[in-house]
């Protein structure tokens, strides 16, 4: 079976690329597919001739978009709707990830697939956007939502919060925003489970499934998590987990609203995986130590 993945060099269209199964890979970075530029996916499609397109390019600057909103939908909406078009032409099975940044964050509960979306910001906009042209589209399709993805490769929350920890001498993290981080390798894992079942001639039904880890934190708790773990791993620090200062969203200002609420009800994708979603913690803590590990700084 051969897929296409789009996005291959970002942090999860690395790790797909790396460990998607039973599949021959084609890795199309910018170079090679644009979303920007709609003759580029029609290209590729016609180039390469994949029974599967897994989607992994997007725009998730999530501050920036406010100021590039026409680039945010462009890349997140207007060119997912010709992938979508060109997927339903060519019967072409589609593989899409979202964002939790759909819903408006309101609430302590976790958010279901039914849950209405009321994005807060542009960059969720657009990403709900591109939810809607796939179901239009009527091409056969998975969406998976995830939230606060980060991984060994690329730019993301882990290596911003190290950088700092070795350079300042304090550190101030959000501490009421709720959610949990999700690990490219699971989402990877996941995704091998929706082409084995297309291998199997028992695909998943077309829809939005919510991925993510099981549990409960910040974006504080992940921060001081992270540093526990970077002291034992002996990481030259300027400072402690204990020293980590909690603050509020409002103390914090940034270009785009964040929701407080990020937490996704993972009960449908339970109900159809053939493994237990792990705690965030035991998700995390694997890609940390490899974060930890390659940092590059001078052991103490």
């Amino acid at each position: 079976m051969k897929a296409l993945i789009l996005g291959s060099n970002g942090q999860l269209g690395n790790e797909l690329v790396k460990n998607l199964l039973n599949c021959n890979v084609i890795a199309c970075d910018r170079e090679i597919v644009n979303l920007e530029e709609n003759n580029s996916i029609e290209k590729a499609i016609n180039k390469y001739q994949p029974e599967i397109i897994i989607n992994a390019a997007a725009y998730t600057s999530v501050d920036l978009a406010e100021s590039e909103s026409d680039k945010a939908f462009q890349i997140n909406a207007h060119g997912v709707k010709e992938l979508a078009r060109l997927a339903y032409r060519n019967n072409i099975f589609l593989i899409h990830y979202s964002t939790d940044y759909v819903f408006n964050g309101v609430g302590e509960t976790p958010f279901t697939e039914e849950t209405t979306p009321n994005p807060i910001n542009t960059y969720g906009k657009s990403k709900l956007l591109g939810e809607k042209y796939i179901k239009e589209s009527l091409c056969k399709f998975i969406i998976f939502r995830t939230s606060w993805v980060i991984g060994e490769n690329g730019k993301n929350f882990a290596k911003s919060i190290l950088d700092l920890a070795t350079k300042n001498n304090s550190l101030k993290v959000v501490s009421d925003q709720q959610g949990v981080p999700t690990s490219p390798a699971l989402i990877c894992k996941v995704t091998n489970e929706v082409i084995l079942s297309l291998l199997n001639i028992e695909p998943w039904k077309s829809g939005i499934y919510h991925l993510a880890p099981k549990g409960i934190t910040t974006w504080y708790n992940i921060a001081t998590h992270l540093i526990k773990l970077a002291e034992r791993s002996e990481l030259k620090l300027n400072i402690r987990a204990s020293e980590i200062i909690p603050i509020s969203s409002s103390e914090f200002p940034t270009s785009a609203k964040r929701p407080c609420n990020s937490l996704l009800n993972t009960q449908k994708l339970q109900n159809k995986i053939t493994f237990a979603l792990p705690d965030w913690k035991d998700d995390f803590n694997i890609v940390a130590q490899k974060i930890i590990q390659g940092f590059g700084y001078e052991k103490t």
